[in-house]
């Protein structure tokens, strides 16, 4: 299984890489949820990684309209696609585009929620070359999907789950309805509370490629590694709301290592957030099935 996650610094991709096989590039225009833009630098930042023997995947996972999807064939067509090691997408339209513009590179399905069962894993098959498995099944279905796959398996196993995402700069209208004086585009400070969840706070981000809704507490999947391991050939640590110091800390963990209780109380203390195993041992439900 390898270790992949996003950049805050290019500045840490040194120290980053003996924690990491690999590096999530993001881009303002076609990335959501980015944690550094590598659409000036993206060419020297990609041959540095190799130098490092280490894979580039570019994260290209907004919902696209017909209008961004042509700009965004002109910026791929510049692409040293002999580098990259795959694509993540969004949306089945966007691998058509990069397929039209290069057959070879491997294109990667990350819908978050759609792929919950073996049949619509491998139906991607031979369109996609892998596929991140849904944040909202369970480990049990996650190892059902993996030892029965046809493309490779991805995993955000660590991080804040993403439950909601519009193109629609939300915040914003809000804001002008209240009239609040509080900066709301890229603050990544914000929380939403609601009245059934009186003790989460969830993260709440409006970004140029929309608006997104995140758990409060931080999905932690280390304990199953050794499950996790049998079937998942990338697990991703997702760092939105962090920082580059915050993924070295928590890849030991990925690793097999052992961290002290001590230990992870601390990571938990500095950045102020609660480890949680998600659903991974609960089913989703039809909402009325429980009071949640």
């Amino acid at each position: 299984m390898k270790l992949l996650s996003m950049i805050h610094d290019v500045q840490n991709i040194n120290k980053l890489s003996e924690h990491l096989d690999g590096f999530i590039l993001t881009f303002t225009k076609y990335s959501k949820n980015i944690t550094y833009d590598f659409t000036l630098n993206y060419l020297e930042v990609i041959d540095q990684i190799k130098k490092l023997n280490k894979e580039v995947f570019l994260s290209f996972n907004r919902l696209f309209t017909d209008f961004e999807l042509s700009h965004l064939e002109e910026f791929i067509k510049d692409l040293p696609f002999d580098k990259i090691d795959g694509i993540f997408v969004a949306d089945i339209g966007t691998r058509f585009i990069i397929k039209n513009v290069n057959q070879k590179v491997e294109v990667i399905y990350h819908p978050e929620t759609l792929l919950t069962n073996t049949f619509d894993f491998n139906f991607l098959e031979p369109d996609f070359n892998g596929a991140f498995v849904s944040k909202d099944i369970t480990l049990k279905d996650i190892i059902t999907i993996g030892l029965n796959k046809k493309l490779k398996l991805f995993y955000t196993g660590h991080g804040h789950m993403s439950m909601f995402y519009s193109k629609r700069p939300i915040l914003s209208s809000f804001k002008s309805l209240v009239s609040k004086d509080i900066e709301v585009k890229d603050n990544y400070e914000l929380n939403l509370k609601e009245p059934k969840r009186p003790n989460e706070f969830f993260k709440v981000l409006e970004d140029d490629s929309g608006t997104h809704v995140f758990r409060g507490y931080v999905l932690a999947s280390y304990p199953y590694l050794d499950e996790l391991e049998k079937v998942v050939d990338y697990l991703v640590i997702d760092s939105l709301f962090k920082d580059d110091e915050y993924i070295m800390s928590i890849a030991p963990l990925y690793r097999g290592q052992k961290l002290n209780d001590e230990q992870i109380d601390k990571i938990k203390q500095t950045y102020n957030e609660e480890w949680h195993d998600g659903l991974l041992f609960k089913k989703t439900v039809i909402k009325g099935d429980i009071d949640d």
